[in-house]
């Protein structure tokens, strides 16, 4: 078990939760994909500081934090679940073909 699932998770209202990874912004960015990419609802983050999740107890997102930390998605899949506009991070992302802003885009959010 990961330990992220220890005292990083505090309870706000029924089935809302605040992660508290302390680990920075590029962290905070990539678990913040892998939860949406599991089902997970992120209605806020605040970087570098928290995520705001919601999950229907403690008991289910400790859960998806587990699932995703012994086996993660690929990178590939996780990017591919998303909207294209989140892919275009600049005002030039609209003129790059699909390949290429989603390949820029994992580079950029995950390394």
């Amino acid at each position: 078990m990961s330990h992220i699932t220890d005292p990083s998770i505090l309870a706000l209202d029924g089935s809302r939760f605040m992660l508290l990874p302390w680990q920075g912004t590029k962290l905070i960015h990539t678990l913040s994909l892998l939860l949406t990419s599991a089902g997970v609802r992120v209605p806020s983050v605040v970087q570098p500081y928290y995520l705001e999740v919601e999950a229907s107890n403690l008991l289910v997102l400790r859960e998806h934090i587990t699932n995703l930390v012994n086996k993660p998605p690929s990178t590939e899949l996780v990017v591919e679940s998303m909207p294209l506009r989140e892919w275009q991070r600049n005002k030039y992302g609209r003129y790059l073909p699909e390949n290429l802003l989603r390949s820029t885009y994992a580079i950029d959010a995950w390394i």
